[in-house]
């Protein structure tokens, strides 16, 4: 049976870019090349390059990207200094149905988009689910993630309180994160993990995270990472979560 979201679906592809340099072309090749899955099924597809506070080599970097894109792109230089603020500043300006994150320092995999709308095609409401892959793979350690379907989860908010078990870079309809922004990250106040809270909030509003079979991000483990320097830093979960 064919789901109507079938021909309405379009996605909107969000590169998150801070001061990865060079590394941002192999993000970028990897957004490309899942993207391209999309164009045998005639899906819309734009990307949108967001950059924070970026140094003079990555904005260089994003600007050829930009250029270079084979699908409609748009740069956005913003100055939040905020990984939350610009996932909020591109799912504004988005102008598809669904939106998908990619951090400049990781890979997707290539089937990924595919796969994701094939698998909402399964729901009666698609909109109402948003979508991890299978599992993490953090290099250079080769350290894997598996991650739950959340019906595999006896109690989902418990089990959010205590440990957050799904990737960052999701994928689902815009209307749920605008709906539902990120919260600001405050590490010098002891807060952050914006995607954790982000998790916890939406399974309390009734979504449904759902993870899609035989996909995989690739996730780099850097120590300037943000959510390194949050485990360095102690901090908890930005608030309110109950």
């Amino acid at each position: 049976m064919i789901n109507s979201y079938q021909k309405k679906w379009s996605v909107s592809l969000v590169l998150n870019c801070h001061k990865e340099g060079l590394l941002m072309a192999a993000a970028f090749r990897s957004l490309e090349a899942a993207a391209i899955e999309l164009l045998t099924m005639e899906i819309p597809v734009e990307v949108i390059i967001c950059i924070d506070k970026p140094d003079p080599l990555s904005l260089e970097v994003a600007k050829h990207l930009s250029k270079s894109c084979r699908f409609r792109a748009e740069l956005l230089k913003v100055n939040f200094g905020d990984l939350s603020h610009s996932r909020n500043r591109s799912v504004r300006s988005a102008r598809h149905s669904w939106i998908a994150f990619l951090d400049a320092d990781d890979l997707w995999s290539f089937n990924w988009l595919k796969a994701a709308h094939q698998y909402l095609l399964n729901f009666d409401k698609p909109e109402h689910i948003i979508l991890h892959p299978e599992i993490d793979i953090f290099f250079p350690d080769g350290y894997i993630h598996p991650m739950p379907n959340q019906e595999q989860l006896t109690d989902p908010l418990g089990t959010l309180l205590a440990d957050n078990v799904w990737d960052s870079l999701s994928i689902a309809h815009r209307s749920i994160y605008l709906k539902h922004p990120y919260r600001e990250n405050r590490l010098s106040r002891g807060f952050g993990y914006e995607d954790w809270a982000w998790n916890y909030e939406t399974v309390k509003a009734g979504f449904i995270h759902r993870v899609v079979p035989e996909t995989c991000h690739f996730k780099r483990r850097s120590p300037q990472s943000l959510s390194q320097r949050s485990r360095d830093l102690s901090v908890l979960v930005t608030p309110p979560l109950l």
